[in-house]
């Protein structure tokens, strides 16, 4: 039996700050990258960018936590309807793995002015988050924590905490393929080269990923896997489409550049992501086909 599920790309790009603006998602809103992000990788429904300052829902917000960290929300407020940006801090805090500092140093304190009524648990989340770099308040000097988060709010947030995912994930060994493919391996391979992503299928124990280059003018393009790594949210390939050297001429014909990687499969199924850009595309995706 088949069974399908969805892989993306994704951008390493950092919005920092927790500021709002009026209006719709539209590309000058504080949360146009962001959503942008979220919606391709389908954690998102397109439709909710169009309200990017309401207030986002507890149970909406809490699955949204749990795909991009992989694990659940342990919520003990569950009748309220939204949730305040503290509550967040604490969730997603409590369910980071251990990283390295961000960009604010290791003893550097938060800045925050108008913590004074948050516990000393609320309080260690936000310092923990606010030195990652994933939540840094308003600039001001305010965290604002008892004020309820927007969904424009929670899709910055998230995409922070992916970056700072990615960054810290396990790395994972993995074999370059570069000769005779599995067929199963192969039809996949010819049907997912057309686009630029990457597509995987799980057989006989090992994980092969493929990443399409998408369609090149010429036989000078080639794409290079430089990292595989793993976190408890999906398993992430850093690659990148390499261009034709300077001074080669290259035959002008149309080519589908692709890299096979293997990997030793954990039995666990997981969404594959590919962090990088291929050409101007920041975000593209791909499905991905679990063979039994």
């Amino acid at each position: 039996m088949k069974k399908q599920t969805t892989a993306f790309l994704i951008a390493a790009g950092m919005i920092l700050s927790m500021g709002s603006a009026a209006g719709a998602a539209t590309n000058d809103h504080f949360a146009a990258s962001a959503f942008k992000h979220l919606v391709q990788m389908e954690m998102m429904q397109e439709e909710a960018t169009a309200t990017p300052n309401a207030v986002i829902e507890r149970k909406e917000m809490k699955d949204l936590i749990q795909k991009v960290v992989g694990k659940p929300v342990a919520d003990k407020n569950e009748s309220a309807k939204g949730v305040t940006r503290v509550e967040v801090a604490e969730w997603i805090a409590t369910s980071l793995p251990a990283m390295n500092t961000g960009i604010n140093g290791h003893n550097m304190p938060y800045p925050y002015k108008d913590t004074a009524n948050v516990t000393a648990e609320q309080k260690a989340a936000l310092h923990q988050l606010y030195k990652l770099g994933i939540m840094v308040g308003d600039g001001k000097g305010n965290f604002g924590p008892s004020n309820t988060l927007t969904r424009g709010e929670a899709a910055v947030l998230l995409d922070n905490v992916i970056v700072r995912s990615v960054a810290s994930a396990t790395a994972v060994s993995f074999e370059q393929l570069t000769e005779e493919l599995p067929e199963t391996v192969y039809t996949l391979v010819n049907e997912n080269k057309f686009m630029p992503g990457v597509s995987s299928v799980e057989e006989n124990g090992f994980l092969y990923v493929i990443v399409s280059g998408g369609e090149q003018p010429n036989a000078g393009y080639s794409v290079k896997v430089n990292k595989v790594s793993e976190t408890d949210a999906g398993i992430f390939v850093d690659a990148s489409l390499q261009g034709p050297a300077p001074g080669e001429m290259y035959a002008q014909v149309i080519t589908y550049p692709v890299q096979v990687v293997k990997i030793k499969s954990n039995g666990k199924v997981k969404p594959v992501y590919k962090v990088g850009q291929f050409g101007e595309e920041e975000v593209q995706s791909k499905k991905i086909v679990i063979r039994d």
